[in-house]
Formats: structure tokens, sequence, C-alpha cells
């Protein structure tokens, strides 16, 4: 081969090495970019989430501060008022003058009656609204299952640290979020309510070690060992002294295998606000874990 050829192959092979190679090394600053730019928006929502939250809790102190100082006086002059009214109802006179001291009276407690139910009823009405995810379905799915926990005096928390769109278009469709977070959930106020008592569930949409995960914690009782047993081989329900018939537990393996998402069920040491934390992580596998409390 002339030299003049080799010469030219040489150059050709080192011009694709050298732009492959610049290839290589802008599309991972860019990447980095791309990473930057979304960790910087993930600060900047997480700085405005702190700052609600401050400005939430300074509202709940001026409140409480407020329901305190009322609370104090009341325990205070309710029991001599009601000793005064009683004395004074025990007296044989019932001239003008007892007359007006108890209406005055019945005046004072009927208005410190009117105070404290206005406050209570203040804290019933105020309620903490759930967070917008900025997907409306499950904005709208959120809200039915906020008022469906509510309804059997569970509180349901929702958790949103990252971009839940940006979450989504990387996980699952939001038809599919949908249909995961509304069996997790609903499992969960069924376990709180099996309890027979008022409790929590906890719904966090996150970012995990770079994987998308959705984790739900409750209060309620421990995952079924059975279930557990069956996952994925036949259909099992973990209320099915209220009807339940295992659908959404397969729905739920089935979008798992279908977005090749792991499922982990681990129950949490005792005396916490929560008893048991299933996660749903995004990692391109398929399995199933069960954890005590140790982990």
């Amino acid at each position: 081969m002339p030299a003049d050829n080799l010469v030219a192959l040489f150059i050709f092979y080192t011009l694709i090495i050298c732009g492959m190679s610049l290839w290589f090394w802008w599309k991972r600053r860019m990447e980095r970019e791309y990473m930057d730019q979304i960790r910087k928006r993930e600060q900047a929502r997480l700085r405005a989430a702190v700052t609600a939250l401050q400005d939430q809790v300074a509202v709940l102190r001026a409140e409480n501060e407020t329901f305190s100082r009322i609370i104090h006086r009341d325990n205070k002059l309710i029991p001599a008022m009601e000793l005064a009214v009683r004395e004074l109802l025990q007296a044989a006179g019932q001239g003008p003058i007892q007359r007006e001291t108890a209406q005055a009276m019945l005046a004072q407690l009927a208005q410190l009656s009117r105070e404290r139910t206005g406050v209570v009823r203040g804290y019933e009405q105020a309620g903490v609204s759930l967070p917008r995810t900025g997907v409306a379905v499950l904005d709208a799915l959120f809200a039915y299952l906020g008022q469906k926990a509510a309804g059997s005096g569970i509180t349901l928390r929702l958790c949103l640290p990252v971009d839940t769109p940006a979450l989504l278009r990387i996980a699952l469709p939001e038809q599919d979020a949908a249909t995961l977070l509304a069996d997790l959930v609903e499992n969960a106020i069924i376990a709180v309510r099996a309890t027979g008592g008022p409790g929590r569930v906890l719904v966090e949409l996150v970012q995990e070690e770079d994987c998308p995960s959705i984790r739900v914690s409750d209060s309620g009782v421990p995952f079924p060992v059975e279930v557990a047993a069956n996952w994925g081989v036949r259909r099992m329900t973990t209320h099915g002294d209220e009807g339940g018939s295992g659908i959404g537990l397969m729905s739920t393996y089935e979008l798992c295998q279908r977005h090749r998402a792991s499922f982990s069920v681990q129950a949490l040491p005792p005396g916490g606000p929560y008893t048991k934390t299933v996660t749903v992580r995004f990692d391109g596998g398929r399995g199933f874990h069960m954890a005590g409390p140790e982990g």
C-alpha cells in the first residue's frame, strides 16, 4: 500500500477516534449539566417546601398559643363560675339582684363556651391539605383517598420531595401510576382500619438511589405472610373479612412486572408512628422482598 494511502488512512481513523471521543465527552458534559439542572431545580423545590412548612409551623404555633391561653383561662374560670352559680341557685333568695347576677354569670359562661367551641371547630375544619403533584389524575386520586381515610379517622400524608411528572416519565404512565397508588393506599387504609382505632398513612414519591420509588407507610396490621408467599402465584387478599378479592394485589404484581419494578415490605420497629412500609422501586428488577424490623 502506498505511503500516501497509509497516511490518509491514519488521518481518517484518527479523525474518527477524535470525533467519537469528542462526542462522548460532549454527551457526558451535557448529561452532567442536565443532572446539575435537575438537582438545582429539586433543591429549589425543597427549599420552597421547607419555607412553606416553616410558615405552616409558625401559623400552628400561633394558633396553639391562642388555644393554650383560652384553655388555661377556662380551666380556672369555669370551675369557679360553676361553683358560684351552684351557690347562687342554692341561695334562698330569688330577688332581682340574684337574677341579674345569675344572668351575667350565665352570659359569661355562654361566651366562654362559644369561644372554646369556635376554636375547636376551627382546628377540625382547618385540616392539612395535600400537596399538589402536578398530575391531574393523581391530584384527584389523592383528594378522594384523603376523604376516604378521614372518614375512618385516618390521617393521610403526602410527601413529594421530587418533581412528580418527571418521576413518572422515567417510571411508568400516569394511569398505571394512579392504579398502583390506589391499590397500595387503599390496602394501607384497610390495614389501619383493622386496628380498630385512628391511624396514619404516609405516601412518598421519591428518587431512591437514582431509582424512582413509591413508598407507602401505615400504622396498620402487619402484611400477611400467606399473601407474601403467594405473591404473583394466585390471588390473595389482605382483607378477606371485608370482601377483598385479591385483584388489587394481583394488579400491583402485574404492574411491577410490566414496568420492571421490585416490591418490598419492611416491618418497622414498634413504638414508631408506622408499623410497616411498602416500597415499589423501579430498579429494573421484578423481585419481592419482605423483611422484619431488623431489616
